[in-house]
């Protein structure tokens, strides 16, 4: 797709600039969730292309120059994720609103690991000062990173940063796996960033994919259809995952079965003691004779103090007669 320069209309001064964290400069209605279709795209300026075959109300056009930079960017680091934005605006044609991605500026002073990226102070400040001094005009409609052996998705972290920097109906994400030489883009469909179509302005050569620098070992390219490439490195991470779920399980279940045991030894203990409590209550109580033997016990004692009649020992003798 060939874009003439000399039928571009001169961009039109923009004073609203973005900042990290907040949305584009065009407002969405707040009350709907992010959707690029529904980008503000009413005072974009007119830009002319080539006529293409349209995707959505909204679309995206990336220049070749764009993307053979973040191959550069990426195949530096094959080892770790690496960052950086989209720098660019929002334009009109004849068949409608497109956005176009002019330049990125990368990610410096991020905090980089094999499988995770962080956007720090640093990382923002470099961003803005760039975004300042070389391209006052534009402004940021998205990020882009890497995904060093292990596909094109977004993460649950991916999606955060999109969610929490990049809410802008017409900001994206791009993911670029510098193994496999895979890559995606990912634009606002309702609320949610999901896998979509751009188109390539062909301003520079497209760089050849150069598999060997990219990985750096005697693995072959990923074949259309395959899944995403499992390296050594990754198979490693995900050995150390599931042994960290199963440790954690272990010790999920310990605590069960410990709690399980004293719930039980108190309930035992529990009952021991009534049972003895009971069994003492019943030592200290007095014995009492049947109720059937007592008038027995009554008679025998009234029969044993009553005075015999032949022994009359109570009775008073007898006055002697004179």
């Amino acid at each position: 797709m060939d874009l003439n320069p000399d039928e571009q209309d001169p961009i039109e001064d923009e004073t609203i600039r973005e900042e990290a964290g907040e949305d584009s400069a065009e407002p969405d209605d707040a009350s709907l969730p992010p959707d690029l279709d529904r980008a503000a795209t009413d005072d974009w300026p007119a830009r002319s292309i080539p006529p293409t075959a349209k995707t959505g109300a909204v679309r995206i056009v990336m220049r070749q120059s764009v993307l053979n930079q973040i191959h550069e960017h990426g195949l530096s680091s094959p080892d770790a994720e690496i960052c950086g934005v989209f720098v660019g605006r929002g334009y009109r044609d004849p068949q409608g609103p497109f956005v176009y991605i002019e330049h990125i500026i990368r990610g410096q002073h991020s905090d980089s690991h094999a499988a995770q990226v962080t956007f720090t102070a640093e990382t923002w400040n470099h961003i803005h000062n760039r975004l300042d001094a070389d391209f006052p005009e534009l402004r940021i409609l998205g990020w882009y990173h890497t995904h060093p052996g292990f596909g094109v998705f977004l993460s649950g972290m991916d999606r955060f940063i999109q969610e929490n920097y990049f809410s802008g109906s017409d900001q994206m994400a791009f993911v670029y796996d510098p193994h496999s030489g895979e890559e995606g883009l990912f634009v606002w469909r309702e609320g949610e960033a999901v896998r979509d179509s751009f188109l390539i302005e062909p301003d520079e050569p497209e760089q050849p994919f150069p598999f060997s620098a990219a990985t750096a070992r005697d693995e072959p390219p990923a074949t259309a259809g395959a899944g995403p490439l499992l390296t050594s490195e990754l198979e490693e991470r995900l050995a150390r995952m599931e042994n960290r779920q199963r440790l954690v399980f272990v010790c999920l279940a310990g605590v069960l079965l410990a709690a399980l045991v004293a719930s039980s030894a108190a309930a035992l203990l529990s009952d021991f003691r009534l049972q003895r409590a009971f069994e003492q209550r019943e030592e200290r109580a007095p014995s009492f004779p049947p109720p059937n033997e007592q008038p027995l016990l009554h008679d025998a004692a009234d029969r044993s103090q009553a005075p015999s009649a032949e022994t009359p020992e109570d009775e008073p003798p007898e006055p002697e007669r004179l």
